[in-house]
């Protein structure tokens, strides 16, 4: 159901946290630490870290949040 980090899903994902309308509270509140992480500069190491915290969330919580990994990756 999670796509493989090299998907280019993730890099969209990193890049446009706004446009998703995730359901869960605790998807909602993930996405504000990768805002924060993706605002505090534009270099390829803050996007890799984001892009790494985010594939660690959803592997990790797959199940919980299974309704907004179909949202995001369809």
């Amino acid at each position: 159901m999670v796509p493989p980090k090299t998907d280019p899903k993730w890099t969209k994902l990193i890049s446009n946290l706004d446009k998703f309308r995730v359901t869960q509270l605790v998807t909602r509140m993930f996405f504000v630490q990768l805002k924060l992480i993706t605002t505090w500069g534009e270099s390829a190491e803050n996007k890799q870290k984001a892009l790494n915290l985010a594939y660690d969330f959803f592997t990790k919580n797959e199940t919980y949040v299974k309704d907004d990994i179909k949202l995001i990756f369809g």
